[in-house]
């Protein structure tokens, strides 16, 4: 009977010790540090009472509190790499950073010309609101049937430091093949962030490349070196 009786005081122990560890969070503060333990007192938006495994009761003031998850959150997010902060995420942008952007321009004016477009850029995200690179284009303007190469600087300002942000952007540089001449394209647009490395952009802006061209185009009126070709860009672009 004694034997029966302990048996079933280890089970019920080792029962509620399982409870007490699956119930328990990590609190992150703002200082760096982090704690592992049972919240047995919250008031709300003022402080949290946390016990730990060592029986010590700590407590914290919410303005110390950077976030609070539980073991099985922070595997997940060791696992993908993934700087998640409750409801409002905002990843880590700095260091290198490439674009792959495709699309076309509408043209408008007397001058202005549909065309397709692709076009890469390399730089260096500052921090999470500046970026700065070089890039590299091909842009085919079917009424004149040029092909333009343009060379590029390439800047980006954004607005938030969130998963979701518009911006601000400028691609300026020359054109070296086939037609020649100053290209600039400054747009709008937002971007969405899945990881902190990874994510898609949708842009629209003013495309301007001024032409000269070796043979002259067929289908031109009143043609003469150094004409500003005028359109709308809309690009779908993908960030790594």
């Amino acid at each position: 009977m004694k034997n029966i009786l302990f048996i079933i005081c280890m089970v019920l122990c080792n029962t509620l010790l399982a409870f007490a560890q699956n119930n328990q969070e990590i609190v992150y503060l703002k200082n760096g540090n982090k704690v592992k333990g049972i919240i047995i007192e919250e008031i709300p938006n003022t402080s949290i009472k946390v016990k730990t495994s060592n029986g010590s009761i700590l407590v914290y003031s919410i303005h110390e509190i950077e976030k609070i998850i539980s073991p099985e959150d922070e595997i997940f997010q060791k696992k993908f790499r993934l700087k998640q902060y409750n409801n409002n995420p905002t990843y880590d942008k700095t260091g290198y950073k490439g674009f792959i952007d495709f699309g076309g321009v509408i043209g408008i004016g007397n001058r202005g010309d549909g065309a397709i477009a692709v076009s890469t850029t390399h730089g260096y995200q500052f921090n999470p609101y500046f970026f700065f690179g070089a890039g590299i284009g091909i842009e085919y303007h079917m009424n004149w049937e040029t092909f333009f190469i343009p060379v590029f600087a390439d800047i980006k300002t954004y607005f938030l430091n969130k998963n979701i942000s518009p911006f601000l952007g400028l691609k300026a540089g020359y054109s070296v093949y086939d037609g020649k001449g100053c290209y600039i394209n400054p747009h709008i647009g937002v971007t969405l962030s899945s990881s902190p490395r990874f994510g898609m952009n949708l842009t629209i802006g003013y495309n301007m490349q001024k032409a000269k061209i070796n043979d002259r185009p067929k289908n031109i009126k009143n043609y003469k070196d150094n004409m500003a070709i005028n359109g709308i860009s809309i690009k779908l672009g993908f960030e790594f």
